[in-house]
């Protein structure tokens, strides 16, 4: 069952994008920028403008599609239904001639005619109409100064193991005709067809001449930019760039947790292989008088593959009956959500799996027997060679190999989660409520604003309250190379991300000013005031944080006397440690969109989110959307820690089964020496001596597979360590003390088969010989 439940949550990432019936000649087209050889940004976004200027220029290009995302949240209304979502696109008619979405209603050759156009998801149209024909119905959508009637014209059915999950598809025109001409700002997902057996290397060759002609506007800042193509079928186990539409998965760890699958299987065929070897002696007088009465060796292939495939179908059956009981519980309990899919895939590899395991646990034997002498088998002894214990060796020394470096790797998972956990983000993240701004607003806003707050800020259990365009927890929105020095150089203009903040920011999250002082609520409402952290002070050109303060800056040709820097603040995480620290330039200014954030003073949430839920209502006429901010930052750990997990879970499975194994193996090879164990006590070797003489080899097994491990999981867990900045130091007690647990867990698992081989009286297997 456990190759069952990793082989699905694996084959589930797999599949992503694998329903569109294209997915070879569909790609995602992104940006890579460099400036003196150092990438600054590998992102997945691209210019308005390259889109249609491939495809005119490029012919291997058949299709392209833009996908422009709605920054906010939006309301749809259906007579009084209200729904609050935050999935809108804009996009292209030629959007469902690359994306294979399953349609519902309408017919792909329809949509976009039409300004006002919308294209819904099943789910959206459920919540919407319910059972009803969505097809032609009208949804007003109200946003930020925004009120759109719209008509569905298609309504499609987004697969779970989509990249791209939209709710609402606008028609792209609405964002203005300007925007094939915009060269500058990579703010489109762009996606190209290829024509049939046309090569996206020859895309690749082509595309540097398309876009030379409008070279200057990066040239000009010292960049240089190529792009990135990612085949859609690609995206979601690929890499992992900036500004995703979803997170991706990393491919290394699905491949680990498929070879953990196997390692789990192959370990229980080798325990079937040993138990039936261990059984040896008590059908090796039926073999011998079978060979004996003229029996060939094919039959007995025929036998134990009959036997092993009887044994694995019923152990499969069972298996898979309980899976399919138990995968939703399970996936729960682990923290993953994995979708139900379709079985006819699993069967497949039910049978496939099936058919090699009866192979691999009827061959063995079968061979083991067929190589044994007549005379020794017609006696009950078995093929000499195998008491070598060769084979035996190399089966202990996987199993515990398996086993002791999927214990090591789970506690570097494990130590390195905790590890960026208990890092310092450098400003305070307990108890601090975030509310979304209300969907609606209008030229009374930011007084709304400032009433919201003054409000908050009298009740004695609220610290402080302000209200930012982004939170912690995710990367910044706006990344621009347009602030620097007056007559900066090429090489101090550089890309900085923007935070818009108002005069509470810093105060609300405990931020610490390295230099310089904090804004005023007068320079917020103007807004030419600038605060930088400290990686930003190289970025922009500046020694240190004195020099900075007080500095002159321009801003997209903004006079640099209004612009200037007055502050300085501590470099602090707004991503997790798994991210580098990104130049962050703070903008006090009132802006529309953004987050409440609520510094609450006591842990007991429940009276006071009801009040600030009520304040809310009464301020802006809209209920309050909110999130606890420790529970939004720990999001960025979601994916390692279900690794962790189901590492630990399964590990915990290899183990036992490795166990199990060794246990198999010394019981039939102390029987093998029961005679040389009867002689030796015979002639006075005590309990000790027996027990030292019994266990060694098994013990230097275990130690042998113990280096090896070590040394193997010092690679992998090398290798996994390096996509992080802040990382653990791989110590010597992280391979020493599992070394040593495992190995005294083989040890209690044969100690008790030799002890109890050892009590036995030696009259007694004596006189059987």
């Amino acid at each position: 069952m456990a190759y069952f439940l990793i082989n699905q949550y694996v084959s589930y990432h797999y599949s992503f994008d694998n329903f569109h019936r294209d997915k070879e000649r569909v790609y995602r087209v992104g940006q890579i920028w460099e400036k003196d050889g150092v990438v600054e940004s590998d992102g997945a976004m691209n210019w308005p403008a390259a889109g249609p200027a491939l495809k005119a220029s490029i012919p291997e290009i058949e299709e392209q599609v833009r996908v422009n995302a709605y920054y906010g949240r939006s309301i749809l209304q259906v007579g009084e239904l209200q729904l609050h979502h935050d999935k809108t696109f804009f996009t292209e008619a030629s959007f469902l001639e690359i994306f294979d979405y399953p349609l519902v209603e309408g017919n792909k050759s329809s949509i976009f005619h039409d300004l006002y156009d919308v294209v819904i998801s099943k789910s959206t149209a459920l919540k919407l109409f319910g059972d009803k024909d969505a097809l032609h119905q009208m949804i007003t959508l109200k946003g930020d100064r925004t009120e759109l009637n719209l008509e569905v014209k298609a309504v499609i059915d987004i697969p779970k193991n989509s990249h791209f999950q939209p709710d609402i598809l606008l028609n792209y025109e609405l964002l203005g005709k300007g925007r094939a001409r915009d060269w500058q700002w990579s703010i489109d997902y762009l996606y190209i067809k290829l024509r049939k057996l046309s090569s996206i290397h020859s895309v690749m060759d082509k595309y540097p001449q398309v876009i030379k002609p409008h070279e200057h506007f990066w040239k000009d800042e010292g960049y240089d930019v190529r792009f990135n193509f990612d085949r859609i079928d690609h995206i979601h186990t690929g890499i992992a760039r900036d500004y995703l539409l979803s997170p991706v998965v990393n491919s290394n760890e699905l491949t680990f947790l498929f070879i953990l699958s196997w390692i789990i299987l192959g370990v229980s065929w080798l325990n079937y292989i040993h138990q039936s070897i261990n059984r040896m002696a008590e059908r090796s007088r039926e073999v011998g008088i079978r060979k004996v009465l003229g029996s060939g060796r094919w039959s007995f292939y025929f036998q134990f593959l009959t036997e092993g495939f009887i044994y694995n179908f019923l152990a499969f059956s069972f298996a898979f009956t309980l899976f399919q009981a138990s995968e939703v519980h399970i996936y729960n309990w682990l923290g993953v959500i994995i979708p139900h899919m379709p079985n006819g895939r699993m069967i497949v590899n039910v049978a496939l799996v099936l058919l090699l395991g009866t192979l691999v646990i009827g061959i063995i034997p079968a061979l083991t027997f067929n190589s044994s002498n007549l005379m020794d088998t017609l006696k009950g002894g078995v093929n000499r060679s195998y008491k070598k214990f060769t084979f035996r060796n190399v089966m202990i020394v996987g199993q515990f190999a398996a086993a002791i470096c999927l214990v090591i790797l789970t506690w570097i998972v494990y130590s390195q989660i905790q590890y960026l956990k208990h890092q310092k983000p450098g400003f305070d993240i307990s108890k601090v409520l975030v509310i979304e701004k209300p969907v609606i607003t209008d030229s009374t806003f930011f007084n709304r604003v400032d009433r919201f707050k003054q409000d908050l800020g009298r009740r004695a259990d609220i610290r402080k309250v302000t209200f930012s365009s982004d939170v912690p927890g995710a990367r910044l929105k706006d990344n621009i190379t347009n602030i620097h020095k007056p007559e900066a150089s090429t090489s101090e203009v550089n890309s900085n991300f923007l935070l818009w903040v108002d005069d509470d920011f810093l105060s609300t999250y405990n931020l610490e000013l390295v230099a310089g002082r904090n804004f005023t609520k007068e320079e917020v409402r103007i807004g030419n005031c600038l605060i930088v952290n400290e990686k930003a002070l190289k970025t922009l050109g500046f020694k240190n944080a004195e020099e900075a303060v007080g500095a002159p800056m321009t801003w997209d040709g903004e006079s640099s006397a209004n612009i200037h820097i007055i502050g300085v603040v501590k470099d602090y995480r707004h991503e997790s440690p798994q991210n580098k620290i990104l130049p962050t330039i703070l903008v006090g200014l009132n802006i529309y969109s953004g987050y409440f954030s609520v510094h609450l003073r006591s842990s007991e949430h429940t009276s006071i989110i009801k009040k600030i839920k009520d304040t809310y209502q009464s301020t802006f006429g809209e209920p309050a959307d909110y999130f606890f901010l420790d529970d939004h930052y720990n999001l960025q750990y979601q994916s390692d820690e279900q690794l962790e997990s189901i590492i630990s879970c399964f590990g915990i499975i290899a183990i036992c089964l490795s166990c199990i194994g060794l246990l198999a193996l010394s019981s039939y090879h102390l029987n093998l020496r029961l005679k040389e164990i009867s002689i030796r006590k015979l002639f006075g070797a005590s309990l000790p001596e027996l027990f030292r003489l019994l266990t060694w080899n098994f013990i230097r097994l275990i130690l042998i597979a113990g280096v090896i491990a070590a040394l193997l999981s010092y690679y992998l867990g090398n290798y996994w360590l390096q996509r992080f900045p802040v990382k653990i130091a791989l110590g010597v007690w992280l391979f020493i003390i599992p070394v040593i647990f495992l190995s005294l867990i083989g040890l209690m698992a044969i100690s008790y088969q030799t002890i109890k081989v050892s009590l036995i009286n030696p009259i007694h297997n004596l006189k059987e010989e």
